[in-house]
């Protein structure tokens, strides 16, 4: 009777723990397309060395591209504490939280890697001279994080709560593009 019951028993446990194994969820389903492979082994290369700037710039980018922001989160969260201070894994970070519909911590970091990429292209700012120095930030990554981090605060403003697909969110967009197009043309007239 007793080895009936622990067959039994057994015969369950190994039926559940079958059903468990064939339903683990993926972090990216591999219908995405052909880049599923290379995506594999970004992560791979990624979870062997957490302090590649480089690889976390890249898979984070690849998360938010898949519309996977919460991985991208993930991402910027696991890095080593040396890497945490780059103007561009904070602004992979803000976009994160704008995908998860965090909006009031996506336009607080936005901010932030605002500050830190004016710190690193040299700005007399004085926020971004409170900021940690050590990574490059290009004048064309500076304009798009300001671009990005207006357009977060429009949409704070205007009540949006679904940034993916509220119209307000692309207006929002629409807007801060054209205030920095108009800014970068009044910075290059006065350079003439």
């Amino acid at each position: 009777m007793e080895i009936r019951l622990s067959l039994g028993l057994l015969a369950l446990l190994g039926v559940m723990a079958f059903g468990l194994t064939s339903r683990m969820p993926e972090a990216v389903p591999a219908s995405r397309g052909d880049g599923a492979h290379e995506l594999a082994e970004l992560e791979d290369a990624f979870a062997a060395a957490h302090d590649d700037l480089a690889l976390a710039q890249r898979l984070s980018a690849s998360y938010l591209r898949l519309g996977e922001p919460a991985l991208a989160i993930g991402v910027v969260r696991s890095v080593t504490p040396d890497l945490v201070t780059d103007p561009i894994l904070t602004h992979r970070l803000a976009q994160g939280y704008e995908g998860v519909g965090r909006l009031d911590d996506a336009v607080a970091t936005a901010a932030v890697a605002h500050a830190r990429c004016l710190r690193a292209v040299g700005s007399s700012d004085a926020l971004a001279a409170s900021t940690p120095a050590g990574f490059a930030c290009s004048p064309a990554a500076l304009v798009a994080l300001e671009q990005h981090a207006q357009a977060l605060s429009h949409m704070l403003r205007w009540g949006v709560t679904d940034p993916r697909n509220d119209p307000r969110a692309r207006q929002a967009r629409r807007l801060a593009e054209r205030r920095v197009r108009i800014a970068s043309l009044d910075q290059a007239s006065e350079t003439f």
